[in-house]
């Protein structure tokens, strides 16, 4: 049984221009993609206006679609795009699997738009494309693993500025600094009534 035939120059030629009739569909996608998440998930609205959400998926829908069929040594816009956009939800407090639940969500559609355009009309173009599987799912795949990294590092780093922002004002009430507003920050912070009985315990350093 013989393996399956590589992909060739021509088969990349098929792709590249199947992905530039698929970008005059982008719009029509990202309302189908909007409509999905917000079926899926309430809080995708909650976090984000429409019209930025909006904004955000057709720049990343089309940024991948062109990186689907781009030179082999081209720059990784998709990539770089979705470390930004994993920083964006990461500051937004949007959840990390609604996050990879929207690259999927995303791939999906171009995939099927992109069978959709060939299957039943130009078998060769299709035959290509089946050749690209692999590649095109390991672009959403890289998609979603770069924004998930960059969503876990600056949510690491917010907690940590949240932890030593919160170290700061004990330190200040501990010391009696008498500035305005201070223990009410403080209770904030701490999710704590700003009055009310309260027992301090002091350890002495060794």
């Amino acid at each position: 049984m013989g393996g399956r035939r590589p992909r060739t120059g021509h088969d990349w030629k098929l792709l590249a221009e199947s992905c530039t009739t698929l970008l005059e569909r982008v719009p029509e996608l990202v309302d189908e993609h909007l409509r999905q998440l917000t079926d899926h998930s309430p809080v995708y609205g909650q976090v984000l206006p429409y019209d930025q959400q909006w904004r955000e998926a057709e720049e990343a829908m089309r940024i991948g679609i062109e990186t689907i069929s781009a030179p082999r040594d081209s720059p990784r816009r998709d990539l770089e795009y979705a470390e930004d956009a994993g920083r964006r939800r990461a500051h937004q407090g949007l959840p990390l699997d609604l996050l990879v639940h929207a690259y999927r969500n995303a791939g999906y559609l171009v995939w099927d738009a992109l069978v959709e355009g060939t299957a039943g009309r130009e078998p060769e173009r299709l035959a290509a494309l089946m050749r690209s599987t692999t590649m095109v799912w390991s672009a959403v795949d890289a998609q979603a693993q770069a924004a998930s990294e960059a969503y876990r590092a600056t949510e690491a780093e917010l907690r940590r500025r949240t932890d030593e922002q919160l170290q700061a004002l004990l330190d200040a009430l501990l010391e009696g600094q008498s500035t305005p507003g201070l223990a009410a920050r403080a209770a904030a912070g701490l999710d704590l009534p700003e009055h009310g009985p309260y027992a301090v315990v002091v350890l002495r350093a060794e």
